[in-house]
């Protein structure tokens, strides 16, 4: 049954499962659940892998599955086109005319160190490419290592000694109230010259001033960020125009093929529910995500 796209926690009575996104209308939700919620729901399935668009109460009822790793071969291939393009030096060496004609030398990812803040499944997937550009990685997590990390990742428990010893920098990990602005200016200051960050996570990781104030010292040498908070920037935000910085427009997850991946998920989730068994990336209330 289509529920209503304005007023998603308007269900029918006798609906078993909700399946949403991050769609505008949870924006508006009301910051107490409906007398009504959540009437008869047995599960919620959500086609995001983050919590943080929707209110606090549909995360305190039936068990909420979320979409982890649907979209993380699509966020790979961008940070990798994000690395390649600061190393190639793609912005500078591309022509816009004869005269601008001139050799140029650029760099290559082979042997730059990657660093990699919140290994999941996005972080699998960047490692696996960057191991082929022959990287070094390393590699920080919130939760603790279950099993080794993959062959070529160093995990490394301080986040500071991440930033110290990296080219490039990836920010894949959940916000939450832990995680919220976690890069501010004293965590800059231990980022090695020159740092390259790229955000594909949540733009509330980062504090904005903190990083604009990075690039401008130059301790940060460039930014790349499909994330930012508020999303979108406003109008004459410092960021805009900077030739060190690349925004994108929340894109990195788009993929030809992610909506299928969704569903193969899902429905594998249905059969799991329809058996009794566990669902598959229940959020977890304690951990945040």
């Amino acid at each position: 049954m289509d529920g209503n796209p304005g007023k998603p926690w308007q269900i029918p009575e006798e609906t078993d499962i909700l399946v949403t996104g991050p769609i505008e209308g949870w924006q508006d939700a009301p910051s107490r659940p409906p007398s009504s919620w959540p009437g008869k729901l047995r599960w919620i399935q959500l086609s995001s892998a983050g919590v943080d668009f929707y209110p606090e109460w549909l995360l305190d009822g039936p068990p909420v599955a979320l979409a982890r790793g649907v979209s993380a071969a699509d966020i790979a291939e961008y940070v990798m086109l994000a690395i390649l393009r600061v190393e190639k030096h793609l912005d500078q060496i591309t022509l816009r005319s004869r005269a601008a004609w001139m050799r140029h030398d650029i760099g290559s990812a082979a042997g730059r160190v990657l660093g990699i803040i919140g290994f999941g499944a996005v972080g699998h997937q960047v490692a696996r490419r960057a191991r082929v550009f022959d990287m070094q990685i390393l590699a920080c997590r919130q939760s603790a290592w279950i099993e080794p990390p993959p062959s070529g990742v160093r995990a490394v428990a301080d986040v500071r000694d991440i930033l110290a010893r990296s080219d490039h920098l990836l920010l894949s990990l959940p916000l939450t109230s832990r995680t919220r602005h976690m890069m501010d200016a004293d965590m800059l200051a231990h980022a090695r010259s020159g740092l390259h960050i790229i955000n594909v996570s949540r733009g509330g990781v980062m504090d904005h001033a903190a990083l604009l104030a990075g690039l401008r010292s130059g301790r940060i040498g460039h930014a790349t960020l499909d994330v930012t908070d508020p999303e979108p920037l406003p109008a004459g935000s410092p960021l805009y125009g900077r030739e060190d910085v690349l925004l994108t427009p929340h894109v990195a997850a788009n993929g030809r093929d992610t909506q299928h991946r969704f569903i193969r998920k899902f429905i594998e989730n249905i059969d799991l529910f329809c058996k009794g068994h566990p669902l598959l990336d229940v959020y977890d209330r304690h951990r945040g995500y």
